[in-house]
C-alpha cells in the first residue's frame, strides 16, 4: 500500500478497497479521483509508513482531505479497513457525518453524493439530469429579462430565475411550477 499510494497507483490501491467501496465506485472513477488527489495520495503513503513504525500493525490515519483512514498491516502487506481514501464507509454515524463535513467543505458533488442515501441521490440525480435536459438549448427557450434580472421558463414549466452580478449572470434559484412569474 505504501509504495502504490507514493506511486498514484491507482489500480493497485483499488484492489486494496473492500468489495463494498469497489461496488460502489469504478475503477475508472477511482483512477480519476486518485489522479486528482495525487499529493494527498503520496502524502498518505508516507504517513502510512510513518506510522507503522510509532503505532503498530493496525491504525487510523488521519488525512487532510476525507475522513480518517484506517488500515491493518497483514501478511501481504497493508488493507484499508474503513473509509477508503475519501470514499464514505458509513460505518458508524460519525464516518457518515465526518464524509459529509468533507464533501460539503470541499463543495463537491461527487463525493456529496456517495454520502446520500439511495433515495435521496436517487431524487437529486433526477432533478440535475432533468435541469440537463431543459437547458441542452437554451436558444429554444422562453426568456423574459431586465438589465439586472432573467426569468426563463423551462420546458417542464419550471422558472429559472437569474441575476447579474459584477457583471455576469448567476441562477439565483429555480422555482417550481406555480411557484413564479
Amino acid at each position: 500500500m505504501v509504495r502504490a499510494a507514493t506511486e498514484g497507483d491507482a489500480v493497485a490501491l483499488y484492489a486494496l478497497l473492500p468489495a463494498s467501496h469497489r461496488a460502489r465506485e469504478s475503477l475508472e472513477a477511482f483512477r480519476a479521483r486518485m489522479q486528482a488527489d495525487r499529493e494527498e495520495l503520496r502524502a498518505f503513503g508516507a504517513l502510512v509508513r510513518d506510522t507503522r513504525v510509532h503505532r503498530g500493525p493496525r491504525t487510523t490515519v488521519a488525512v487532510t482531505h476525507g475522513p480518517p483512514v484506517t488500515v491493518v498491516e497483514e501478511a501481504g502487506g497493508w488493507a484499508l479497513v474503513s473509509a477508503a481514501l475519501g470514499t464514505p464507509s458509513g460505518a458508524t454515524t460519525t464516518d457518515t457525518l465526518r464524509a459529509l463535513h468533507t464533501a460539503l467543505a470541499q463543495r463537491s458533488l461527487g463525493a456529496l453524493l456517495e454520502v446520500l442515501s439511495a433515495r435521496t441521490r436517487g431524487g437529486l440525480e433526477a432533478e440535475l439530469t432533468a435541469l440537463a435536459e431543459a437547458t441542452r438549448d437554451p436558444s429554444g427557450l422562453e426568456l423574459s429579462s431586465t438589465p439586472f434580472l432573467a426569468n426563463v421558463r423551462l420546458p417542464d414549466g419550471r422558472v429559472l430565475v437569474l441575476v447579474k452580478e459584477n457583471g455576469q449572470w448567476r441562477v439565483d434559484n429555480i422555482l417550481d411550477r406555480g411557484d413564479g412569474p
